[in-house]
């Protein structure tokens, strides 16, 4: 079922009109007509704000199933009149209504189910379960680190709107690509995540921080392809603007070097390559995010040296040559920042205990 159909479906199922969904979502009610009417796409920004006015997700609206179909809060449930449905078969704004306490509906002069509707988490990154913690964290009181944050299957999804609404002709020809070459892979860990969860965050991380380029995403969704599956950059379908920011990006240890002059030139090359640059530091603050989980301690500690000598300072490149990615450097300097210094303090704290 196509985004259009969803919508005018949802909308009816909550006795909605045109103009209160548009109120809602902060558009006008010729924008929702011609969202149902299929004749254009709600903007990627407008999608979580749209979700949750229609008391669903952002993965529901965007996969291609019906109502029917969907589990959970995406099901349109036509059978039996309100009254009569049980609490677990309301549709999701409905039910979280009557979970409200009942001071909320004064709040604001709102009443609980028009809050609660505003409210609804939006689940466009990731399915959130009842539980957070196992029954062994519970009991112990210990906590055990999540390698799997995200969904990759929502992060796809992400990634294809984003590309679909903005055109981003090299995006798309990238994410089947990146599927295709990386199946099977595995990241390094205990839980035996999909690889593709890597270049996917990365594409998400991108948007984020309004990096919509479509050759940086493209790039991100690409980058380890050359490296890890024995394919070369003029073997991919993609610019030649591409093909050259992945070169930059593959990692090659060549006859008569040892791996510290390889990495040497490599990061030497890097900062002559705008794409290349930002999707490097993106890379690495995504690796550096999970590694406390991932590596042992010593790979840990070679890694932050790593990232100090040689990442960093592509931070910076970042923010003085490229004025547009200024607030976005910044961004990225604080969480690297923040996370290395953490690390640092935890294994200095650890070595003297020992």
């Amino acid at each position: 079922m196509n985004i259009g159909r969803k919508i005018a479906e949802r909308r009816k199922a909550l006795q909605l009109t045109q103009n209160e969904l548009a109120e809602r979502v902060g558009v006008s009610f010729q924008a929702v007509s011609s969202w149902e009417r299929e004749e254009y796409a709600p903007d990627i920004e407008k999608l979580p704000r749209l979700a949750r006015a229609l008391g669903t997700s952002v993965a529901f609206l965007l996969e291609e199933q019906s109502a029917e179909e969907q589990p959970g809060e995406g099901r349109i449930i036509k059978e039996l009149p309100a009254e009569r449905r049980s609490a677990k078969e309301l549709p999701a704004e409905r039910r979280f209504a009557k979970e409200l306490p009942v001071k909320a509906q004064a709040a604001g002069g709102q009443s609980a189910e028009k809050q609660a509707a505003e409210e609804l988490p939006v689940k466009s990154m990731e399915r959130r379960t009842g539980r957070e913690q196992s029954m062994e964290e519970q009991e112990t009181g210990t906590w055990r680190p999540k390698e799997r944050m995200f969904s990759e299957r929502n992060m796809y999804t992400f990634v294809r709107s984003a590309a679909v609404a903005r055109n981003l002709s090299q995006t798309m020809r990238a994410l089947p690509l990146m599927k295709k070459y990386h199946a099977g892979q595995i990241r390094k860990g205990k839980e035996k995540i999909p690889y593709i969860i890597h270049p996917l965050m990365m594409a998400c991380h991108c948007l984020a921080l309004g990096l919509s380029d479509d050759e940086i995403l493209a790039t991100a969704l690409l980058h380890d392809v050359c490296e890890d599956c024995h394919v070369t950059p003029d073997e991919l379908p993609v610019t030649d603007s591409v093909k050259k920011s992945l070169d930059r990006l593959t990692f090659v240890v060549l006859d008569g070097e040892t791996k510290e002059q390889a990495k040497a030139r490599y990061f030497a090359a890097i900062p002559g390559d705008r794409v290349a640059t930002i999707v490097k530091v993106i890379d690495r603050c995504n690796n550096i995010s999970t590694m406390a989980v991932s590596f042992p301690k010593k790979k840990i500690m070679e890694y932050i040296e790593e990232t100090e000598q040689y990442v960093m300072p592509l931070l910076v490149i970042m923010k003085n040559t490229y004025p547009e990615c200024y607030n976005a450097a910044f961004l990225l300097k604080y969480q690297m920042r923040g996370i290395l210094e953490s690390l640092k303090g935890m294994l200095a704290m650890e070595q003297t205990a020992m």
